[in-house]
């Protein structure tokens, strides 16, 4: 019996298909336009994946170290981030975390505007509250989605 190769998990080519995969996990990531995130609600400290720059569009991550500096990029009336998705849920955490998702708009510059889906887990602490996030964010390609809307619960807004 022939032995399969891994190599397209490895950076390799697949001969059956003529593609090359990525180098890296994290190349893979960035160019599916996923960023991976650990959030700490107490100290509100988020600390993202290496390639979270690249994916979001910002100089550097840092600009993005705290869940208030995220929530500072939401475009007003794009949808509820992560932390509003939580805040509102009733569901509670029985020990594997509690699933969300979120839609909204990050304006990461006045003439950038980048839609993205938030999901992950959230886990919460000894009196049941929320207190880390484990998640991911997919940017969506712009479509067309200009700085002037932005999508929201499956329509488009229109924005001035």
């Amino acid at each position: 019996m022939a032995r399969r190769s891994r190599a397209p998990f490895l950076g390799g080519s697949s001969a059956r298909s003529g593609m090359v995969a990525p180098a890296s996990p994290a190349k893979a990531l960035t160019r599916a336009g996923l960023t991976l995130y650990v959030w700490d609600l107490a100290s509100d400290e988020i600390v993202w994946s290496p390639n979270a720059a690249a994916v979001i569009g910002l100089a550097s991550a840092d600009l993005i170290g705290s869940g208030e500096a995220l929530a500072g990029l939401v475009e007003p009336g794009s949808g509820a981030g992560a932390w509003e998705a939580i805040r509102e849920s009733d569901r509670a955490d029985r020990g594997s975390g509690v699933a969300y998702r979120a839609r909204y708009a990050l304006r990461t510059r006045p003439d950038r505007l980048l839609m993205v889906e938030d999901l992950g887990r959230w886990f919460a602490d000894a009196k049941g509250r929320p207190a880390l996030l484990r998640g991911a964010i997919r940017a969506e390609p712009p479509d067309g989605l200009s700085a002037g809307h932005v999508r929201q619960g499956g329509g488009v807004l229109g924005c001035s």
